[in-house]
């Protein structure tokens, strides 16, 4: 303590920050205009004599907060002073007491509580009860102001010595520890019912905490025993009561757990319980249903999911204090080994009350918005989890569609890359997958709904977030696309998902729709769709959806989706998993845009008068990883210029950057600069080939075109070594006609 703080303590007052008082109230403040944000307070007698959780789920509900970002026992203190003086109904003669005053019978108060708590998880989001309980029949709060002060002079000294200590922040769950963690856990664990009452313990201990662990068991479980998935759920909540449900569902951190609880409730293996166990169930999934506030469905205890009808609870997330203003910018590229803590730099964000940059706010054109580069390598990625990635359709097309991936992602961004700050509105990942269409972050987010659907909803469903595969026009206007639309315009989507949007894919690895829309599932609303913008700047109602405004033609984003992007790329392996797959799918989306086009025409291509004039596909132009590379790059950034630009009526507005470069590659009459085409035998010279990639780099149309065609060239050892160019490796692409074979079968 502070000699301030000491020369107060002797005159009986408590000086305190304002931010800590940064707490969450359960149950959350009434809102304004009402007279008071808290029902009447007076005193009786206190059910609970202690701070402590061993009997919370017997006696009265008590007010309690959760400890956010900066806040202290101090603080706390504050606020409870703060409240005792709304105090009405008086049944003692005990004072008022001063802040001060109620720290100290604070500690005592809470005493077991907080020893009980290692110093190591005494963090962000752990819950203090507080010495006032709710009435539930006659609505009001309760407290004692004669039991407040008989509790001072008991105040522990180890306490008192941390009682200006703001709470540690919660660490971002590395997701392979996790992983392992979990295995050691359930290893040898025979019935996991077992295990129901210490998880509970936890999650009413700090709502936020134990989320992630929470859904890496329950994934686990569901994998490798199925079966015995509700049978986990049921325990876990069999010692819950409703007003500690309640208090979960408003914070993000436990909603987010009671949502995966209710989807272990709902699987056919609870539809399969012994009649003996349906009870248990019932109760489990009313208790949850309850607290979340989901709609009821048409049967006797029957409720629709959370991303049917939108949960009337609406959980909240912790407030940053004024500490946590932005020092520097946010790095560009961090690399994990050496930044394994989270960046201080740059915009900070709540997400699952864990604390993470969204990126430096700057302004790009008319756009002002976060931007991070990210922190965790694809590369490394890539390597460790080939497995997982998997080999669609070949491995070896696999191999080498990765191996130019990995190659160009210092052009893109890392996998938890984020930027809002331009048209696109978010972007995202290792190929800056953007939401204003719907084939570029709203396929990713489908693709990962597959693989991981509980993840979905953890990251993306808790913000009210649904995808749907859609056909290619989605606007405002659009009509809702036939079952035949839908296939057409989806061929790599899994037909079931096609007739039913919400149902896991039977090969979630293979599972990639062309076009997927999002929809918005409001409190206590069913889902509406946002379509995309009609025109070339962000409109509709996907940008206040994205925390976006725009106000004297300037357009606005906060940091807030960048960090919710952010932490599913840190935290999810699946996500990653999936960022990969799309990643390398996008050689089929290049080879099937420009194949819908027409593909291309060569000058002087063989064929018998009166026949076609032959066509070309990607595939038979660039057979070479550093042409791929330059493909792929160009279609991460802007994809209309691979095919030409029609009006109404089918003329030529601009001819595709590839179609100016087959001119120029190729010699002709009227060009006699460029080199021949064909051989005898009417097959690409391999000069030709190569003559194509170098002009279709000088005619790529794309934003920061000389940074990143100085980067291709210098992978593909087209320049010469000196200067080195950084993130990248010289000559490991190669320039030869035929070393790329990953456009598949």
């Amino acid at each position: 303590m502070s000699i301030l703080t000491d020369v107060l303590d002797s005159l009986g007052l408590l000086y305190v920050p304002e931010e800590a008082k940064n707490v969450l109230f359960w149950p959350p403040p009434t809102p304004a205009p009402a007279a008071s944000w808290h029902p009447r307070l007076v005193e009786g007698v206190l059910a609970h004599p202690t701070g402590d959780l061993t009997r919370d789920n017997a006696l009265r509900p008590r007010v309690s907060v959760m400890l956010g970002p900066g806040a202290t026992l101090a603080g706390v203190a504050t606020l409870l002073a703060d409240l005792l003086d709304d105090i009405t109904d008086r049944t003692t003669a005990a004072p008022l007491p001063s802040a001060h005053e109620v720290l100290e019978a604070l500690l005592t108060y809470s005493a077991t509580h907080l020893t009980n708590t290692p110093t190591d998880r005494l963090v962000v989001g752990f819950r203090m009860p507080l010495p006032v309980e709710i009435d539930e029949a006659g609505g009001t709060w309760v407290t004692n102001l004669e039991t407040i002060q008989g509790w001072r002079p008991l105040a522990s000294a180890l306490l008192k010595s941390a009682r200006d200590t703001a709470v540690a922040r919660l660490p971002i769950d590395d997701p392979d520890a996790v992983r392992s963690q979990v295995t050691a856990d359930l290893a040898g664990v025979g019935d996991l019912t077992n295990l129901g009452p210490a998880l509970a313990a936890r999650t009413l201990r700090n709502p936020y905490e134990p989320v992630l662990y929470l859904y890496e068991l329950f994934r686990q479980v569901h994998t490798d025993r199925t079966d015995d998935e509700p049978g986990l759920g049921i325990a876990i909540l069999a010692v819950l009561v409703q007003h500690q449900a309640n208090l979960l569902a408003t914070t993000t951190g436990g909603a987010a757990v009671l949502r995966r609880l209710w989807s272990a409730l709902s699987t056919p293996a609870a539809a399969a319980l012994p009649a003996a166990r349906q009870a248990d169930l019932v109760r489990s999934r009313r208790l949850v249903a309850t607290a979340l506030g989901l709609a009821t469905g048409t049967g006797p205890d029957s409720w629709q999911g959370p991303l049917e009808i939108g949960p009337t609870v609406v959980p909240r997330e912790f407030s940053l204090p004024a500490s946590a203003s932005p020092r520097r910018r946010a790095p560009a590229l961090e690399v994990a080994a050496v930044a394994a803590a989270e960046s201080p730099d740059g915009q900070q964000s709540m997400v699952l009350g864990r604390q993470l940059s969204g990126g430096s706010i700057d302004k790009y054109g008319v756009f002002v918005g976060p931007s991070y580069g990210g922190r965790v390598d694809p590369v490394d990625f890539i390597d460790d989890y080939a497995d997982a990635i998997g080999s669609d359709p070949t491995q070896a097309v696999m191999d080498d569609r990765l191996k130019v991936v990995k190659a160009i992602t210092h052009n893109e961004g890392w996998l938890d890359g984020a930027r809002l700050r331009d048209k696109g509105m978010v972007s995202t990942g290792i190929q800056q997958w953007t939401v204003h269409g719907d084939d570029e972050a709203t396929v990713l987010w489908e693709h990962f709904r597959g693989l991981d659907p509980d993840h979905f909803d953890l990251f993306l469903g808790l913000y009210g977030m649904r995808t749907q595969i859609w056909g290619a026009s989605d606007t405002a206007a659009s009509p809702t696309p036939t079952p035949a639309d839908l296939q057409a315009a989806n061929p790599w989507a899994d037909p079931n998902v096609l007739a039913f949007p919400q149902v896991v894919p039977a090969d979630p690895d293979r599972h990639f729709p062309r076009f997927v829309t999002l929809l918005r599932v409001d409190a206590g609303q069913a889902p509406v769709r946002m379509p995309t913008s009609a025109g070339n700047v962000p409109a509709g109602p996907r940008l206040p959806y994205f925390r976006g405004r725009v106000a004297g033609g300037v357009y606005t984003f906060t940091e807030t989706w960048s960090a919710r992007v952010r932490l599913a790329a840190l935290c999810s392996i699946a996500y990653c998993v999936a960022e990969a797959q799309t990643a390398a799918k996008r050689f089929d989306r290049i080879f099937r845009d420009t194949n819908d086009a027409g593909d291309f025409t060569v000058p002087g291509a063989p064929h018998q008068p009166g026949t076609p004039v032959p066509r070309f596909t990607v595939s038979q132009l660039f057979t070479s990883e550093y042409g791929a590379a330059l493909l792929l790059d160009a279609h991460i950034n802007a994809p209309g210029h691979l095919v030409d630009r029609l009006n109404s009526h089918g003329g030529l507005i601009r001819r595709s950057d590839i179609g100016t470069a087959i001119i120029a590659a190729t010699r002709t009459a009227t060009h006699p600069g460029g080199v021949v085409a064909f051989d005898a035998n009417g097959d690409f010279t391999n000069t030709w080939l190569e003559r194509l990639a170098q002009e279709y780099q000088v005619a790529r149309a794309l934003a920061d075109k000389p940074q990143r065609d100085r980067y291709i060239q210098y992978l593909a050892g087209v320049i010469p070594q000196n200067p080195a160019v950084r993130g990248a490796v010289y000559r490991s692409l190669s320039a030869v006609p035929g070393s790329f074979a990953g456009w598949g079968p």
